[in-house]
């Protein structure tokens, strides 16, 4: 199976994903998508036009076992034995760009797939709260939580993205666990012209705002790498099998900052920000990337959601010098924000 028959689409918030129809039907509601390929159409609900420009997907699937031992030994007719619910951990790499690819099926709006980078926008991630149905071609995996994402900028490359999700409502056995790719339509107004140069981000064409010059110390910023996390416990109730919620139990960001040069040493309580930072995200046509989560022209940053604020501090520090060449250095940054 060839990566252009698997699209990795993302849904909206608190919805749980589906495969409708096949046919030559037009979607009926505005939270369908229509994906066509072969002379059909696919349609899925719950998901609208919200695909990434993914580089790479893996869903690692996981028994919750254990050796079922008995007072003879191990059971040979059953030597394991599940001790908990099937976990299902979806890893997802994609770029950046401004480009709807809900302009692509004719569904006005709604092709946002990055919501869930933000906390504090309505269909967005909600603090952790939310779940979302994740598509990797014709498979959907339901009731996602997100555990982790990450932001990597260098100069002259793309911004590349890493999120890491658990699926509680993963295809198995019996449930559309058969894998199947999605052709995608690639000709005219297909994916293929989705894909221009300068609706991309990329490192040189971000912008640093804040305190950068202050708290560095580092004569020159080579790679940023911003990341946040959300711890997790799990809640289980009499007679269900998987968790009835996953509730967040902190977030933590970190800013890890790559460059050249350092003047001074880390206090041994750690320094903080007096001031905020932030990477302002344009592309290569100059157009800052916004969101818009209710497709009605109320827009907002995507920066807002991966901002270090002032209070956070510098927890760590590294500098590296070899014969021949310049001080390299770094500085990692922490905010606890519960």
């Amino acid at each position: 199976m060839t990566y252009d028959k698997f699209g990795i689409l993302i849904g909206f918030a608190n919805e749980s994903g589906e495969f409708v129809n096949i046919g030559n039907d037009q979607p009926t509601y505005y939270n369908e998508i229509a994906l066509r390929g072969q002379g059909k159409n696919r349609f899925f609900k719950g998901v609208g036009g919200r695909m990434l420009h993914a580089t790479n997907f893996s869903a690692d699937f996981s028994m919750q076992g254990e050796m079922n031992k008995k007072a003879g030994g191990v059971d040979r007719d059953k030597q394991y034995k599940k001790k908990e619910a099937l976990s299902c951990s979806l890893n997802i790499e994609y770029l950046l760009t401004d480009n709807d690819v809900s302009g692509l099926f004719g569904l006005s709006g709604m092709g946002d797939p990055y919501l869930f980078m933000s906390d504090d926008i309505i269909s967005g991630n909600g603090s952790g709260k939310n779940f979302f149905p994740i598509y990797a071609g014709e498979q959907v995996f339901n009731k996602c939580f997100l555990q982790n994402f990450t932001v990597d900028i260098k100069p002259f490359e793309p911004v590349t993205c890493k999120a890491s999700f658990k699926s509680y409502d993963p295809p198995t056995s019996g449930k559309n666990s058969e894998l199947k790719g999605l052709p995608i339509f690639q000709g005219s107004s297909g994916i293929n012209d989705l894909m221009s140069h300068d609706s991309f981000v990329y490192g040189h064409t971000c912008e640093l705002s804040g305190e950068w010059g202050n708290i560095t110390d580092i004569d020159a910023v080579s790679q940023i790498s911003f990341g946040r996390t959300y711890g997790r416990k799990e809640v289980y109730c009499l007679g269900s099998p998987t968790p009835k919620e996953s509730l967040v139990t902190n977030i933590e960001n970190q800013l890890l900052i790559k460059g050249t040069g350092l003047k001074n040493m880390l206090p041994d309580d750690g320094l903080k920000l007096e001031e905020g930072l932030r990477v302002v995200l344009i592309n290569g046509a100059g157009r800052r990337l916004q969101t818009d989560p209710l497709a009605n022209n109320v827009k907002y940053n995507l920066d807002d959601g991966i901002t270090i604020h002032s209070g956070a501090y510098i927890v760590g520090q590294t500098f590296n010098n070899k014969a021949g060449g310049t001080m390299e250095s770094s500085i990692v940054i922490k905010e606890a924000i519960i």
